[in-house]
């Protein structure tokens, strides 16, 4: 709906939130961790354009094509994570780290996802 507009939007967003919240006192991972919480659903947007012709305007997001879209992003995101944790030798849980932060993703796409369409039924109406 936004491209590379939005993504630049959260790009800055997930900075400011990595630097002065999350990784005050780890730079890289501030970094990082900004570019891959954009990369992921810049990346899923790019794809369902490419698989399914899906237009800026989203004329053509049918109800399937948009679960599939949070599935995709709720994958993506924690495996560029877990892929950047693994290279950088943390010390963490890489399969219980990833289906945690995949369900989170998941629940937390769709609650939003409802939300807008509970929004947009009440909008109609008026």
């Amino acid at each position: 709906m936004f491209a590379e507009a939005g993504a630049v939007g959260l790009l800055l967003a997930s900075w400011l939130v990595s630097y002065f919240w999350f990784f005050p006192d780890d730079h890289l991972r501030a970094l990082v961790g900004g570019i891959l919480a954009t990369a992921a659903p810049y990346l899923c947007y790019r794809g369902a354009q490419a698989w399914f012709g899906i237009t800026p305007s989203l004329a053509n997001l049918t109800p399937r094509r948009l679960l599939l879209c949070a599935l995709a992003y709720s994958i993506a995101s924690p495996l560029l994570h877990h892929i950047w944790f693994a290279l950088r030798g943390d010390d963490v849980d890489l399969v219980r780290g990833f289906t945690a932060m995949f369900a989170g993703d998941l629940f937390g796409t769709l609650i939003v996802l409802y939300t807008a369409k509970a929004a947009v039924t009440v909008l109609r109406r008026r």
